[in-house]
C-alpha cells in the first residue's frame, strides 16, 4: 500500500484508530500516530519549538493553543491543539505532542485527530496522559521500580 509506505518514509512508527460511541446512536472515530523525525539542530528545546511553530504556523488551523510542557522524562516538550479547516470545510480536532529524543538528533510526535470536535478537552488530556509515561530507555534492559510506571489513561476514560 503506498499509504502505508508513505507513511513510515515520513518517520511513521505507529498508528491507531479509534472508535467510540457518540451518544446513543452515532459513533465517531479518533486517529493515533507516532512518528520520530529527524533535526537539523542538536539542540532539543529548538528542535521541539521548531516543530510546534511549523504546525501552529499552518494555514488551516482555524482556532489553535501551544503550551511547553514538562513531562515526567524531564525532555523538552510542546504541545499544539486547535481545530483544522479543510479544504472542504470539514471541521476536525488535533493535538500534536512533540517531546524531544535525548540525543536531540530526533522528535517523537504524537498526534491524536478526531472530527469530534466536542471533545477536543478530552483528547488533549489523554495526548499529555500519554506524554507523561514516554520515557527512553532500552527495551532490553529490565526496568527498575523507579522506571516501572502506570498509564493514567484509565483515569480519563468514564
Amino acid at each position: 500500500m503506498d499509504l502505508v509506505r508513505d507513511f513510515h518514509h515520513h518517520g511513521g512508527v505507529h498508528s491507531a484508530f479509534g472508535l467510540h460511541r457518540e451518544g446513543s446512536n452515532r459513533a465517531t472515530v479518533s486517529f493515533f500516530t507516532l512518528s520520530a523525525l529527524s533535526t537539523v539542530t542538536r539542540d532539543p528545546n529548538l528542535a521541539v519549538a521548531r516543530v510546534a511553530s511549523s504546525l501552529a504556523q499552518s494555514p488551516m488551523w482555524g482556532t489553535r493553543s501551544h503550551a511547553v510542557l514538562e513531562l515526567a522524562c524531564s525532555l523538552p516538550a510542546a504541545l499544539v491543539t486547535g481545530v483544522l479547516e479543510t479544504p472542504s470545510k470539514v471541521s476536525v480536532f488535533q493535538a500534536r505532542l512533540a517531546v524531544s529524543y535525548p540525543s536531540g538528533a530526533y522528535i517523537a510526535v504524537a498526534d491524536l485527530t478526531s472530527p469530534s470536535v466536542e471533545h477536543s478537552d478530552a483528547y488533549t488530556a489523554i495526548l499529555e496522559s500519554i506524554g507523561q509515561t514516554i520515557s527512553f530507555t532500552d527495551p532490553n534492559t529490565p526496568a527498575t521500580s523507579a522506571q516501572a510506571g502506570t498509564s493514567r489513561i484509565l483515569e480519563l476514560l468514564p
